[in-house]
């Protein structure tokens, strides 16, 4: 299955990561492009696609009228890939109106959603933009309007 990058760079800054040093500033590519590339995908016979990229949930901030949810729906009505994922989204970028579009089922019921840590005190530290309280408060937001949502996350094991 191929990656769709839709998204480049980050502007998080977290205390440990080097991506915006080494990738820079973000940066959306223009949903016409992404368009054309899941039809050219289709066309090759793909059956899954997974939109990849860092910071997804903030698709389309440097494009006017542009958000990851109208992309989403869009491709939903131009493309015709069986199966879409959504690879990473931050707690803070779960919303209901991005949710809605999984009652498409082409879209995977499947999220994943960093959480770094279950400490207050080290995402603080991370300069994480979420805490544990919103994390979990993402995740019953999914269970809630996703059905047979599946969460999956990173935990940095090293504390």
């Amino acid at each position: 299955m191929p990656l769709c990058r839709y998204k480049r760079g980050c502007n998080q800054v977290c205390a440990y990561c080097i991506v915006p040093r080494v990738r820079g500033r973000e940066r959306s590519l223009h949903p016409d492009a992404l368009a054309a590339q899941l039809r050219r995908l289709a066309d090759e016979g793909y059956q899954e696609v997974v939109f990849t990229g860092t910071q997804l949930g903030t698709y389309g901030f440097d494009l006017p009228g542009t958000s990851l949810a109208g992309l989403i729906r869009r491709l939903l009505d131009e493309t015709y890939v069986p199966r879409l994922r959504v690879s990473s989204l931050q707690p803070q970028e779960v919303s209901d109106d991005l949710l809605a579009l999984w009652e498409d089922p082409r879209l995977c019921p499947h999220f994943h959603m960093p959480l770094q840590s279950g400490s207050s005190d080290v995402l603080r530290a991370m300069r994480r933009r979420y805490s544990p309280r919103r994390y979990v408060q993402a995740a019953e937001t999914i269970r809630q309007r996703v059905a047979r949502a599946a969460i999956t996350t990173d935990i940095d094991g090293s504390l």
